[in-house]
């Protein structure tokens, strides 16, 4: 069996480039994240915390909560994303604090914030990265 040489200018440079990349790809994983409780009509972290429905019914309608043009959850960006912090937050829309924490007389529909399971996502996904500079 031939010995590989341990190349640690490749590796250097294959870190930098990830170190580089790796704060907006876990910015987008964020942001869909977030976009996705729009689909699921909740906040998912460990289990799915369903949407309270609405108090009146659109007649011959239904659509989706919180959803009438898509504009609050296409507001999800990434605002900053560097090795040392990584911003996702809603742009132009106002109200979303509303709808996110709650306020009277809104009911929480809580779209964004701490999720394990988006933070077990982000650990994997660095680790696979890791990983490939080691090949």
């Amino acid at each position: 069996m031939a010995e590989r040489k341990f190349n640690f200018r490749r590796m250097k440079r294959e870190f930098r480039r990830k170190k580089s990349k790796l704060p907006t790809v876990i910015g987008n994983m964020a942001k869909n994240h977030y976009q996705q409780s729009f689909r699921r009509q909740g906040f998912f972290d460990m289990v799915l915390s369903p949407w309270a429905a609405r108090k009146t019914k659109e007649k011959g309608r239904s659509r989706a909560i919180l959803v009438k043009s898509g504009f609050l959850r296409d507001s999800i960006k990434v605002i900053k994303a560097t090795w040392n912090r990584i911003v996702i937050g809603t742009v132009g829309a106002d109200y979303a604090s509303y709808h996110n924490l709650g306020k009277d007389p809104q009911p929480k529909r809580q779209f964004m914030g701490r999720s394990n399971v988006l933070n077990n996502k982000i650990r994997r996904r660095i680790r696979r990265e890791i990983k490939t500079i080691f090949r």
